[in-house]
């Protein structure tokens, strides 16, 4: 079967939603959205939130992932990404998946980020 992939981004300065489909190639065996998956969206698409703003994806600190309730194969979630700050030598985002149809939250997380190009990092190194 085909990998899911991310669908319909939207992208703005400091923000990047996109839709995910639940599908059994993501499913725990509880048959919902496993954990694993849900990390790596908020990894992936914080990233994509990041490179609106700046030039550097740098490189994880910290993504720290919080599992709200279960979500059942065969519904989509919508992923929202914010960046909250950028610093000289730090990024940080937030994360919100929630059923497409709903609204209802499926987890949220918060992604850290060195970024090893910014000009303040390459001076000191």
């Amino acid at each position: 079967p085909p990998r899911p992939t991310p669908q319909d981004f939207n992208l703005e300065p400091g923000r990047c939603v996109c839709v995910f489909p639940v599908t059994p190639r993501v499913q725990n065996r509880y048959g919902t959205l496993h954990g694993g998956c849900v990390a790596t969206l908020v990894d992936v698409v914080s990233t994509v939130a990041l490179l609106t703003v700046s030039l550097d994806p740098g490189v994880s600190v910290n993504i720290g992932c919080n599992y709200v309730t279960p979500c059942p194969c065969g519904t989509d979630v919508e992923v929202d990404a914010r960046v909250t700050k950028v610093g000289r030598t730090l990024a940080f985002m937030d994360v919100t998946l929630r059923t497409a149809v709903g609204g209802k939250t499926v987890a949220t997380g918060t992604h850290c980020k060195f970024l090893p190009n910014s000009r303040q990092t390459r001076s000191k190194l």
